[in-house]
């Protein structure tokens, strides 16, 4: 899958940039890009839910999603032939990852890496939030990936002290310039929280419950995606 085409001929995968009101149908590929098999849980034993990370898209500016390269650092496998890339706080999930020719030099695995195996160069790059092979590969690859896929406990998350660091503040709530409207609805939905994570829990419900997924995408009426997709779909 190549990511997103030219207008009116959009495709579904992935991209280093995701443009908010193309216009255009996006068009199904039954073609398989990507083949995960569980090693070491069966399928009824595991949580849910669980999403594959690839490309992280980590920087808005009110149109546009866009990887950025926050944070750079080489992995390099250890005495097992494991790129350690994180610590685990949690039961451990292995996978078998194949993937299809795609030309990237992206590798996935279900959220969130703390291990790869096998890679082709025994070398993983991470930049941002995203793990990079160190070049482009244009065959199908196989590897091993292993990731800590438990759950914050949610009495911590509403426990946890609201005084974070810069680093984090300054990537998670960062903020594009928003109309007096997108600011009005922000603050009815989490009018009720006062806690951080209650407010970014309220958003989330907000937006399961009153907005839904279109493979149809209408050009923005008054060229503003974001006021489009949040006051008018």
């Amino acid at each position: 899958i190549s990511g997103f085409l030219k207008t009116n001929n959009l495709k579904r995968g992935f991209s280093s940039e995701v443009r908010l009101g193309r216009v255009g149908e996006i068009k199904l590929d039954d073609s398989p890009v990507m083949r995960v098999r569980i090693l070491n849980k069966e399928r009824d034993d595991l949580s849910e839910p669980i999403y594959w990370k690839g490309v992280t898209l980590s920087t808005f500016d009110g149109v546009s999603w866009k990887a950025t390269q926050y944070g750079y650092e080489i992995y390099e496998s250890d005495a097992y032939g494991v790129m350690l890339v994180s610590e685990s706080a949690g039961d451990s999930l292995h996978q078998e990852i194949i993937t299809e020719p795609l030309n990237t030099d992206v590798l996935f695995a279900a959220h969130n890496p703390v291990g790869f195996k096998k890679v082709p160069g025994n070398k993983v790059t991470r930049v941002g939030g995203s793990f990079l092979l160190p070049n482009n590969y244009y065959g199908r690859l196989k590897y091993y990936a292993y990731s800590d896929t438990s759950v914050p406990n949610m009495r911590r998350l509403e426990e946890t002290v609201v005084e974070y660091p810069h680093e984090i503040t300054s990537l998670y709530l960062q903020l594009p310039e928003l109309s007096e409207e997108v600011r009005e609805l922000a603050g009815e939905i989490t009018s009720t929280e006062n806690h951080p994570y209650k407010k970014a829990e309220a958003v989330r419900r907000y937006l399961a419950t009153n907005l839904t997924y279109t493979r149809t995408l209408a050009e923005a009426e008054a060229g503003f995606p974001l006021d489009d997709f949040l006051l008018e779909k």
